[in-house]
């Protein structure tokens, strides 16, 4: 779990790492607030920047895509409450590619 304040805010999120692979983690995560950059600020703070970050990771190559990626998005329908769950794979390429 980590939280950090930002302007005041609180930014909580859970996460886990899943595998690591030539210095990469692939990582779960879990928003418990939902802060702007809120993932990308906290990975950074910790020495952890995401691959391809051009605003919070100094070593990213320049025109790369940021590697962040909702594999499953769960969310309360507004109206119904029903709890509406959406999961894709991951994406075939680089970095994600060599997770599979």
């Amino acid at each position: 779990k980590t939280t950090t304040k930002e302007k005041g805010k609180e930014a909580i999120l859970n996460y886990e790492i899943i595998k690591t692979i030539d210095n990469l983690n692939l990582v779960k995560i879990n928003l418990i607030t939902g802060r702007s950059h809120q993932i990308r600020v906290q990975f950074s703070s910790r020495n952890n920047p995401l691959y391809g970050d051009q605003k919070y990771n100094k070593n990213a190559m320049p025109n790369t895509n940021i590697a962040l990626f909702a594999k499953v998005l769960e969310f309360e329908h507004p109206t119904t409450k029903e709890k509406l769950t959406f999961e894709i794979d991951l994406p075939k390429k680089y970095p994600f590619n060599i997770f599979e």
